[in-house]
């Protein structure tokens, strides 16, 4: 616990500055991802669709998460550090504006989407970022994705709570588009930019990691009484030999 506290300190104090704001970001986006797990009861009341459908919520997100993590240095190579950071917090809030005013499953599904674009742009670089900000003596900070995970996972449930507690699940949202609109407006005191050589997609890292929306299609087909057997168990096989072949460490 001092540890933390202390690396909090070193954080929010002159050329830490700019690493907390990134941090920052990226915690109430991570807030975001996980903003409807509690919720799942509350969403088949309120649009009647059944359990493994609403589930979908959750999973999406994540699936698809996988799908943009190849392609993260991209982007810096379009855009400058807070050029970066704006345009994920600006496509997580349309994304977090649709979760809250969503009336059915598409459009959750679909704000659920955006959001987790929003997520996926600065999530795999920010390690990346986070290095070259903070002095090399420091770089122990760089290594602070469990404990953001693990403060975004609880300040989703204390988020969604308040949220219960004023009778409105979807509330969350408006929360997050505040923090967001907060960091938003800080994001111009970054002043670090890097140059990033060209990057080439890696086509063959995105093609296995759509195993996870096979899985996805897989889960689905559990909750259709129309869909046959062996299509549902040829989308099982097929998800999890893309994935197991995307996680396999020497390709």
């Amino acid at each position: 616990m001092n540890k933390i506290r202390h690396q909090f300190d070193q954080l929010v104090q002159g050329e830490y500055r700019e690493a907390f704001i990134l941090i920052l970001g990226m915690i109430v986006m991570l807030i975001g991802e996980f903003s409807t797990a509690l919720a799942v009861t509350k969403i088949v009341e309120a649009f009647g669709n059944n359990e493994v459908v609403v589930q979908l919520t959750n999973i999406l997100p994540l699936a698809w998460l996988a799908l943009m993590y190849p392609l993260g240095p991209v982007w810096l190579q379009k855009k400058s550090v807070v050029q970066l950071l704006k345009l994920s917090l600006a496509i997580f809030m349309i994304g977090s504006l649709l979760v809250g005013i969503a009336f059915n499953m598409p459009i959750l599904l679909l704000g659920r989407i955006i959001q987790t674009t929003g997520c996926g742009i600065l999530l795999p670089m920010l390690p990346s970022l986070i290095a070259t900000i903070l002095p090399e003596k420091n770089v122990g900070l760089t290594k602070m994705g469990d404990v953001m995970l693990g403060v975004a996972l609880v300040l989703a449930l204390f988020l969604t709570g308040i949220s219960f507690l004023l009778g409105n699940w979807q509330l969350i949202n408006i929360f997050l588009i505040v923090l967001s609109l907060i960091i938003y407006h800080n994001a111009s005191s970054i002043k670090i930019d890097l140059e990033i050589s060209t990057y080439n997609i890696e086509r063959v890292n995105v093609v296995l990691s759509s195993g996870f929306m096979v899985l996805i299609g897989w889960i689905v087909t559990l909750g259709d009484q129309i869909t046959s057997s062996w299509f549902s168990w040829g989308l099982l096989v097929i998800g999890i030999g893309l994935i197991a072949t995307y996680l396999y460490p020497i390709r």
